[in-house]
């Protein structure tokens, strides 16, 4: 039987997933090593996550998934993923990241197999697999804020240098947001639901009362953008976790955006106006491949 024909593939775009888990040494990170003659004897700068191109009909998710299956084989399933919207690398190659939770053991998981003429314009042939190794490793937040593709020491990879891709850092640093527990605050609440404008002033703050007004006025526009408006301006148990979580102290206004990632995408000491946060929702990377699918 043929294989279903895919459709033809966007410039420079590509679907993948990162996979994680929480094990005993902390939260670990699935990566793969590609297989084929070229990478064979490379470490530096190879490791990514299963990705593939994106065809120009496709729905990234289900492109993700279908790569994550062809590079992994049956034995790896997921279940819920969760967008981590778009990376763009340095050669201009865009990848359309999703995360999600799931444990298998590495040694049981088997990608397909391609053929390339090796060497070059030999006229001899070879099949390879698409990858040649895969590898849980464990992520540090802290040392995830090196500049992308500079060499860590890994301890899961026998204690040698392991070189990250370019790809793989801006990527992990969304799913550790998300997964690290000791940072909780109940803005976690809302992650990869909402983007919450949070309100920190003390009670009776007439820039508060503006920033509320602006926010009723447009709820038409705020509920396209999924944001969400939320107070951390008493005493509450609750409001500290706010104000801690965003380093802020309460004794004046700050108003934030936070995004669906977690990440705080704006603050200031003024009121936001709804033009403003609109612009500034609509050129997330995320919130674009939502307009794009009609979200």
């Amino acid at each position: 039987m043929r294989p279903p024909q895919r459709s033809p593939a966007r410039p420079n775009v590509s679907a993948g997933i990162l996979a994680y888990r929480r094990g005993k040494r902390g939260l670990e990170v699935l990566l793969v090593h590609p297989g084929g003659p070229f990478w064979r004897n490379k470490d530096d700068g190879a490791w990514s996550i299963p990705k593939g191109e994106l065809g120009a009909s496709e729905d990234p998710e289900q492109t993700a998934r279908r790569e994550f299956a062809e590079e992994l084989g049956p034995a790896a399933s997921m279940a819920s993923l969760h967008a981590l919207g778009e990376v763009r690398q340095r050669g201009g190659k865009r990848v359309v990241a999703f995360c999600g939770e799931a444990d298998f053991d590495t040694a049981s998981l088997s990608s397909n197999t391609f053929e390339i003429e090796w060497p070059p314009k030999s006229g001899r042939r070879q099949r390879s697999r698409t990858i040649l190794r895969y590898q849980w490793i464990i992520r540090d937040p802290a040392r995830l804020l090196f500049r992308p593709g500079r060499t860590a020491r890994e301890p899961g990879v026998g204690g040698r240098e392991m070189r990250l891709g370019h790809l793989a850092m801006p990527i992990l640093l969304g799913v550790i947001t998300m997964t690290d527990g000791s940072n909780a605050s109940p803005l976690d609440e809302f992650h990869w639901k909402n983007r919450v404008l949070v309100v920190v002033a003390p009670a009776g703050n007439a820039a508060a009362e503006t920033q509320r007004r602006i926010y009723e006025s447009s709820a038409k526009g705020m509920s396209e953008r999924s944001i969400v408006l939320t107070e951390a301006a008493d005493d509450s148990e609750r409001s500290r976790q706010i104000r801690s979580r965003l380093s802020a102290d309460g004794r004046r206004f700050e108003v934030f955006l936070v995004g669906k990632d977690g990440h705080t995408a704006v603050s200031s000491d003024k009121p936001l106006s709804a033009d403003d946060l609109f612009a500034r929702v609509d050129a997330m990377p995320m919130r674009q491949d939502e307009m794009r699918r009609g979200r």
